[in-house]
């Protein structure tokens, strides 16, 4: 199965507070029919985000549960555990839970390129967890922990200030 082009630009564009519900809802139903058949890293990660944009909630915790159970039990490589932690945190981004995705997503930048993937890829995980600390640190009233995964991401890409100020805007609520 091949990815509708343009589902990380949606996701991106989501995260700085656009509307993409309507491309959001054609891409999920793209992929809701495969829910039960988890299968790919990048497929069930694309399908948590596409899911997720598109407020199907229920479908994104199914995908979760059925990869839950494909990895418990058994010693398999850290690409299982990036897999599970990756549509796990997407999946509670989605679902307004910021502080679950922060504890799973914080942890799963050393090693997401276990996974592979694309720049692009492995950097939507950095934007959404900023987006997720700032949207906990709305709820918190504490703003150290956005502050420095802003700083650690201007450090690394200078041209990404203005962005990154706009994302933390973009989701204090």
């Amino acid at each position: 199965m091949s990815w509708p082009d343009g589902l990380l630009g949606t996701h991106r564009l989501s995260l700085f507070g656009i509307d993409v519900g309507g491309r959001a809802d054609q891409l999920a139903a793209d992929i809701e029919l495969l829910v039960d058949d988890p299968v790919y890293l990048f497929n069930d990660w694309y399908a948590v985000m596409a899911l997720g944009l598109s407020g199907r909630h229920e479908c994104n915790q199914q995908l979760v549960a059925n990869n839950r159970r494909r990895t418990v039990g058994t010693n398999r490589e850290v690409a299982e555990r990036v897999r599970l932690a990756l549509v796990e945190g997407f999946g509670s981004f989605a679902a307004g839970q910021p502080d679950r995705a922060l504890d799973l997503l914080i942890d799963l930048r050393p090693v997401a390129n276990a996974v592979g993937g694309s720049h692009a890829q492995r950097d939507i995980i950095d934007l959404t967890l900023i987006a997720a600390a700032a949207r906990a640190a709305a709820r918190a009233g504490e703003r150290t922990l956005t502050e420095d995964l802003v700083a650690e991401r201007v450090a690394r890409k200078p041209s990404a200030s203005a962005a990154a100020t706009q994302l933390v805007a973009a989701n204090r609520r």
